[in-house]
């Protein structure tokens, strides 16, 4: 059998070729089935999640025929009344290059894995899927593993003396924008501007994210979080293993055992 590959990410692709307009869906969704395998109501829900035509089960039908004689018939399998990808997606990928930042310790190759999953993340997961609930459910989680792998990469920068620290700044600056209240990205941005020499600019770091916590939700940073700002403020070096929060704490010490 052939290996496939499928992109998902900001349009459906598969081995790099785009496909028409009205398949982008019908791939996207059998992605998002995968694992099950999609029956035809699925497929119909997925594409039209709102009010399906009269012609929806012939139409999906005819594009997984046209699917199979562009790309070739075991692209899709028949098992039952199930339709099964056979394509290896990017999302997959994803999730398995997530594996890394689940405590374990990191091997050297580990930081470039992660990299190239960023580097290849190009717009929104299941962007052909706007309006299906399941869809979203699956963005919702994805943005939360490719903010853990933007802050493993920065983490591992950090930890690291030859690390990367410029882009690391750049990812994390554009992390903590997102995403205001999420305090770990804040801590481990202060604490790459402070390696690099930009003391004023990682007080004035944690002086912003102390004013959101405090507009938004009524509360100050955490201890670890203030005692990081301490460190800054007395121009000391800084130990990621001493003072990041503890999720931070756990990536920083499989990086150490594997110095």
């Amino acid at each position: 059998m052939r290996g496939y590959r499928v992109r998902t990410i900001g349009g459906a692709r598969i081995d790099g070729q785009a496909v028409t307009k009205s398949q982008r869906p019908l791939v996207a969704a059998l992605v998002l089935w995968r694992k099950e395998g999609a029956t035809i109501d699925a497929l119909v829900d997925a594409v039209w999640p709102n009010r399906a035509p009269t012609t929806a089960t012939n139409s999906i039908q005819n594009q997984i025929a046209r699917l199979r004689q562009t790309f070739g018939r075991d692209l899709i399998v028949t098992t039952g009344d199930r339709y099964r990808l056979t394509a290896t997606s990017d999302l997959e990928l994803i999730d398995r290059v997530a594996t890394i930042c689940d405590g374990r310790r990191l091997a050297s190759g580990d930081t470039h894995a992660i990299a190239y999953v960023l580097s290849t993340w190009h717009g929104q997961p299941y962007a052909d899927l706007p309006d299906d609930p399941r869809a979203q459910a699956e963005r919702a989680r994805l943005h939360h593993v490719q903010s853990r792998l933007v802050e493993a990469l920065a983490l591992t920068r950090l930890v690291d003396p030859a690390g990367d620290l410029d882009t690391a700044i750049v990812d994390l600056t554009v992390r903590t924008s997102n995403e205001p209240l999420h305090e770990q990205a804040w801590e481990l941005l202060v604490a790459a501007q402070h390696r690099t020499g930009r003391r004023t600019e990682a007080l004035g770091t944690y002086a912003r994210f102390a004013e959101v916590l405090q507009r938004e939700v009524g509360a100050a940073p955490s201890r670890h979080f203030q005692q990081l700002r301490a460190l800054v403020d007395a121009d000391e070096s800084i130990d990621p293993v001493s003072v990041l929060s503890p999720a931070g704490v756990i990536v920083a010490l499989a990086l150490r055992a594997t110095a």
